[in-house]
């Protein structure tokens, strides 16, 4: 699974990408996002990169303008406002996931290259279970409409599938909640497990282990979970010590929650670490 972030808007702090607080998930957590204030030089070669994507790319047809305002998940997850870099808020606030053998048009799918989220977008066409079309915003390149492997290489192939939590049947809430349970409890087991905790031993540095722990498989996926990950993880800390609080005290600092940053401050005072 994927590190649950992405690019940061080309060029890091030397582009006029401004820092801003401004947008909130369903559950009205702050989702961190950046805004544009430079001249839109992508907007003004839209025509040049509108060739470039009809040409390059099979079947994807552009349907909308280049523009340097907003990115891919900007488009999918926040009604293309600004520019985004970290998704975890919305995947923890606003979807669940979903398998692909019950996709339905609108459902969302994110693009995973080297372990790192790159792209998200929208189903437009399905086949049964197989998805035809997918629309997405290609970085400061304009919107397109495309087969889902029809995308810059650089975007890798799909790894999630998400629905928003808002679009659930009442049954498909009590599913979701049912199997959100069940596979927190496993991934968490699965990160704890004696055997896994061995990888550590190689860490020569604190940096080094958090390397490790982000590289697990579970590492991203349990991000996808909601409040129900950060339940079942501050329930772990509350109890644990040694490599197993290490471990959980990295996932809690990518998740990023308050309560939950207490409680690993809680616990390192009564650890006395």
């Amino acid at each position: 699974m994927a590190t649950i972030t992405s690019t940061k808007p080309r060029g890091g702090t030397t582009m006029p990408y401004n820092g801003n607080s401004d947008w909130r998930t369903s559950k009205n957590n702050i989702a961190s996002d950046f805004h544009w204030s430079g001249a839109d030089d992508a907007l003004a070669a839209h025509q040049q990169l509108k060739a470039e994507v009809e040409r390059s790319y099979p079947g994807a047809t552009v349907i909308g303008n280049a523009t340097r305002t907003y990115n891919c998940h900007a488009f999918v997850h926040a009604s293309s406002h600004a520019w985004f870099n970290d998704i975890g808020p919305f995947l923890r606030d606003d979807y669940f996931p979903f398998t692909p053998g019950t996709l339905r048009t609108n459902d969302a799918v994110v693009y995973v290259k080297d372990g790192q989220i790159t792209h998200s977008g929208f189903i437009t066409q399905l086949s049964g279970n197989t998805i035809l079309r997918v629309r997405s915003k290609w970085g400061a390149y304009p919107l397109v409409e495309h087969p889902p492997t029809s995308v810059p290489a650089i975007y890798g192939n799909i790894t999630y599938y998400l629905r928003r939590r808002q679009s659930l049947t009442t049954s498909e809430a009590q599913m979701s909640e049912h199997d959100e349970n069940g596979v927190v409890s496993k991934l968490l087991s699965s990160m704890l497990d004696s055997e896994r905790l061995k990888d550590l031993w190689l860490a020569s540095t604190p940096d080094v282990a958090e390397m490790i722990v982000k590289n697990w498989p579970e590492f991203s996926e349990i991000q996808l979970y909601g409040g129900h990950a950060l339940g079942f993880i501050k329930n772990e800390i509350e109890r644990s010590e040694g490599d197993k609080f290490l471990v959980l005290s990295i996932i809690a600092h990518h998740l990023n929650d308050p309560e939950l940053s207490e409680t690993v401050r809680s616990r390192k005072t009564i650890l006395g670490y």
